[in-house]
């Protein structure tokens, strides 16, 4: 799916565009409905006009690769727009741009001109990539870390309005993953798996390698403690859950 961004209308199942002024660049949005399944986290719930009423969201992705300016444009435009929030499956630069702290901070700084919640996850071009010559021969499993410390400090989204999250560094043996999140709205919820492109990091010409199976460990986990969650607290009636990932999880 091309263009900068897609909003989703949760009951009725009609889909929004937000308005797209550069639909021939290489941005993808990215979303994959899971199963049916509750949506009643607590806390973690966004305040709704109602249980039954309609909302919208923002899904995108691979913004920006090309000037910074790309994504501070698009924040204006689905500010425009006013969805409940925004989630970005990630690709926050090219995968030929250099993967420094600079880069990081400044779509940072951006995510937080969003007027409504933005809810982020990594995706390859962050980290994976970054040992390539043009992206500066990173570490990868480095820039990883420094993601999860720059992007992921606390349970907050960003944005100009907060959304209070839950990370699964709070779920016993897995407190290093912390980019993995979940929140409700309404009585729909969203969970955020931390997968990638380039193979999830398979790739086993690379030292890197060897964080893969310890994360595609913890992404089960995640699902399945999501969807056990939401089965407790329906009486065993499955709702709705949005899994939202850079890469499919099933190929």
């Amino acid at each position: 799916m091309h263009g900068h961004a897609v909003g989703q209308a949760m009951r009725a199942g009609t889909i929004t565009r937000v308005p797209n002024d550069s639909a021939n660049r290489p941005m993808r949005s990215f979303i994959a409905a899971l199963l049916a399944a509750s949506c009643t986290l607590g806390a973690l719930v966004l305040p709704m006009p109602s249980a039954a009423a309609r909302f919208s969201f923002a899904a995108i992705g691979d913004v920006p690769y090309g000037p910074v300016e790309e994504l501070g444009e698009l924040a204006q435009r689905i500010n425009r727009v006013a969805p409940a929030f925004t989630i970005h499956v990630g690709d926050i630069k090219s995968g030929g741009s250099v993967c420094s702290d600079e880069a990081f901070a400044t779509v940072r700084r951006l995510f937080d001109t969003f007027e409504q919640p933005l809810v982020y996850t990594p995706g390859d071009n962050e980290w994976t990539d970054c040992h390539r010559r043009s992206c500066g021969q990173y570490d990868p499993i480095e820039r990883l870390a420094t993601l999860r410390k720059m992007f992921f400090a606390n349970e907050q989204s960003f944005g100009k309005r907060k959304l209070t999250l839950q990370s699964q560094a709070s779920q016993a043996g897995f407190g290093k993953y912390v980019e993995n999140r979940r929140w409700s709205v309404g009585k729909i919820s969203f969970v955020t798996l931390h997968l990638v492109g380039s193979n999830n990091n398979w790739q086993p010409e690379l030292p890197s390698v060897s964080e893969y199976a310890a994360r595609d460990e913890a992404n089960i986990a995640w699902l399945r403690d999501s969807f056990a969650r939401a089965k407790a607290r329906t009486s065993g009636v499955v709702r709705k859950v949005t899994n939202m990932a850079h890469a499919p999880i099933i190929k």
